[in-house]
Formats: C-alpha cells, structure tokens, sequence
C-alpha cells in the first residue's frame, strides 16, 4: 500500500507538467472521481457505525431491562408491577417487555414468557427457573444483569478490535481511490503526448 502511494506520488510529480494540458472533460472526471471517493468514504463510515451499533444494541436492552428488575424486585415491588416500570424506561425492546407483560397478566409464567419472547439466551431461562424455584428472583436478576453485562462488554471489546483494521482498510480504500482518480487524467494526457 505504501508503496503504491508513494509511486502515486512519484506519478503526481512527474506528470504535473502535463495537469495543465487537462481538458475540460479530464477535470470533470477528476472532480466526479473526487466525489464518486467521498461518496465510497461515507458509505462505508455509514455500514461500519450501524453493524456495531446494532451489535452494541443487542445486549443492552436485556442488561438494563434485569438490572431495573433487579432493583425492584430487591426492594419488595411485585415482579407484575416490576416488569410494567422497568419497560418503560427502555427505548429499545420496549414493545417485547410490554409483550411479556401481557403475557404474566394472563396467568403465563415469567420464566416460559422469556423463553417464548426470543429475547433472552439459555442461561437467563436457567437462572429464571432457579429464582421461579427458590423464590429467590432479585438474585437471578442480577446474575442475569452481569451475565449481559459481561457479554456487552465482550461485544465492545471486540468492535473496538474490529474497528482499528476496518478504519485502516476503508482509509486505503479512500487513499487508493483518490490516487487513481489524480493518476488517471495525468496518465492519459501522458499516454497521448508520445
């Protein structure tokens, strides 16, 4: 990469001559590839930014929504009354929590309504069932909470690894495509004066 670069620039340099003999159609390309480049860059700036939005996202809703049950239930709401308030603090995944809600109002468990929600992994139905079980839920919830916590955290780390080559490659890609549209006029006008 450097080294196309640098014979870019070499390129540049030599044939700066002849970027006063452009035509008026080599500064339009010049000017549509300039743009065509900064187009590509925010395109792919745009892509980047909502994968790991969305991957950022996943997590964090069911992190916020038991470490809000969590604290409820630890000081003595009922769990019908606890989902009702902790789903209406959260932006994303507010329609699945009032979904859930529904579905405990009805008679259904809260452990089979997570499970049928899609929501939650296998580990959140294993601890759901033991606080069902021992009655010990505030406990769960905060298990859980870390357990998304933790994944979320995870998932952070891993985009910021991700991030570093990615910024790298789209800024070559920028870099290349800003040389061919400089080296592509001076070339030709080259190519057309021997």
């Amino acid at each position: 990469m450097a080294a196309f670069i640098s014979a870019c620039f070499l390129l540049f340099e030599k044939g700066r001559p002849y970027l006063s003999q452009l035509g008026i159609t080599d500064i339009a390309d010049l000017k549509n590839g300039f743009s065509t480049s900064n187009a590509m860059l925010v395109l792919l700036v745009c892509v980047t930014f909502m994968i790991s939005l969305c991957l950022w996202q996943t997590d964090r809703f069911q992190c916020a929504f038991f470490e809000s049950l969590y604290d409820l239930t630890k000081n003595g709401i009922p769990l019908e009354k606890s989902v009702m308030l902790a789903s209406s603090g959260l932006k994303w995944g507010k329609r699945k929590a009032l979904l859930i809600l529904e579905q405990i109002r009805t008679g259904t468990s809260f452990t089979d309504t997570c499970r049928e929600s899609g929501l939650f992994d296998s580990l959140t139905d294993s601890w759901l069932c033991y606080g069902e079980e021992t009655g010990e839920n505030a406990e769960a919830f905060l298990a859980i909470s870390k357990h998304y916590s933790s994944r979320q955290n995870q998932r952070k780390e891993y985009l910021l690894h991700l991030m570093e080559p990615l910024g790298n490659g789209i800024a070559g890609i920028y870099i290349m495509a800003v040389m061919i549209t400089v080296a592509l006029p001076v070339l030709k006008n080259l190519l057309t004066a021997f």
